[in-house]
């Protein structure tokens, strides 16, 4: 933080982009590891259920913020598909609330699944945004 401000900025950033991508992907694998398979594969329906509701709220809660900060539709619809993933933080604080027992794997395991398959389908939502809202420039 203290070098972002200085000459130097581009050579830290330069110089921490390769662990940057390291503890990224050791974030990921360790979230990965806390998955349980077996409880979420039978409770499919439920974890179904638990990333339609995650990403189509979350979808319509960042719309509707969007048009209430007099955004075009468009933008706002776009905004919502973009944003409707569960996301990192998402992640972190289940994985926090799970390992110190502050919900239980019974809700938690097939919430923490539905947060990563929403994360795969952000990938699929932020690509086809411009199709699905009906924009002339797709980005």
């Amino acid at each position: 933080m203290i070098l972002g401000e200085t000459r130097f900025k581009d050579d830290a950033e330069t110089d921490i982009a390769p662990f940057r991508a390291v503890l990224l992907g050791l974030f990921f694998v360790s979230v990965g590891l806390r998955v349980d398979l077996s409880v979420i594969v039978p409770n499919a329906g439920l974890v179904a259920g638990f990333v339609t509701a995650l990403i189509v709220g979350k979808g319509l809660i960042v719309f509707a913020l969007a048009r209430l900060l007099r955004e075009p539709t468009e933008v706002a619809a776009r905004t919502g598909a973009i944003l409707a993933h569960g996301g990192e933080f998402g992640l972190l604080i289940l994985t926090l609330a799970l390992s110190q027992n502050v919900i239980s794997e019974k809700i938690g395991q097939p919430l923490l699944g539905a947060i990563v398959i929403s994360m795969i389908f952000a990938a699929f939502l932020i690509n086809a945004n411009g199709r699905l809202f009906g924009s002339a420039s797709q980005g």
